[in-house]
This record gives C-alpha cells, sequence and structure tokens, in this order.
C-alpha cells in the first residue's frame, strides 16, 4: 500500500492538469435546471429512450466484428439481422459454461434474446447452440 507521500504527490499530478489557464477565456457553465412543464416530451433517439424487448432470434453468423461488437445473423424468419453485443451481455455455451464475444465466430449457431432502443438491436442473453 503507498505511503501518505506517494498519495500526496499523485494527488498534487492530477490536480496539476486541472489548473485554469488565467488568459484563456472559460466556458461559462449553466447550473442544471428543472425539466418544466412545457418541456418538449424525449424524442425517439435520445439518451431517455428506454429500451424494449426486441424478442429472440435464432440463426447463424454471417459476420462478427470483434472492436464495434456487432454481430450479423442469418434468420430464417427476419433474413439478416445486425446485433449490438455489449459487455454486459451474458454469453451462454452448452452445460453451465459462460463466454465471451472471442468465442463467436462465422458459422455459429446462436439464439439471441434482444432489446431494441433507438431502432437498434442489442444482444442481452446469447446462447451458443
Amino acid at each position: 500500500m503507498p505511503g501518505v507521500a506517494a498519495l500526496v504527490h499523485r494527488a498534487a499530478v492530477a490536480a496539476a492538469h486541472l489548473v485554469v489557464h488565467p488568459k484563456k477565456p472559460q466556458p461559462a457553465v449553466k447550473p442544471p435546471t428543472a425539466a418544466l412543464a412545457d418541456d418538449p416530451p424525449p424524442q425517439p433517439g435520445d439518451q431517455t429512450e428506454h429500451a424494449r424487448n426486441g424478442g429472440v432470434v435464432e440463426g447463424q453468423v454471417v459476420s462478427v466484428d470483434y472492436q464495434s461488437g456487432m454481430i450479423g445473423l442469418m434468420t430464417p424468419d427476419r433474413g439478416r439481422v445486425d446485433v449490438m453485443v455489449l459487455p454486459s451481455t451474458n454469453i451462454q455455451g452448452k452445460g453451465d459454461s459462460f463466454h465471451t464475444i472471442a468465442d463467436i465466430a462465422r458459422g455459429s449457431r446462436l439464439r439471441v434474446f434482444l432489446s431494441r432502443r433507438a431502432g437498434q438491436l442489442f444482444a442481452q442473453i446469447i446462447h451458443l447452440r
């Protein structure tokens, strides 16, 4: 465990990055305001939109982008479906094993429980078949 001197040094270094330059104009910060009754309701695509049930799809993986977390599934009923795999997505294999997106490859067969938000499908649970 670091000593007090080391912690003070780290705090000083971190605070040095927060120093405001005296000659540069600083943007005005507006105080938070409460929503008024005449404020417009949130629009689809806003950050406040809630996720909805997107159903369940089964199909074969036709594409995987490990960098962006996107998988493409070819399903018999919906055709091609693009799904975002989040870090919180629960990926289950046979038995009681758990996996990551790295275990999903082209040609894999999946059953995916989806949520929908702002027109985008998100995988909540993936069963490797």
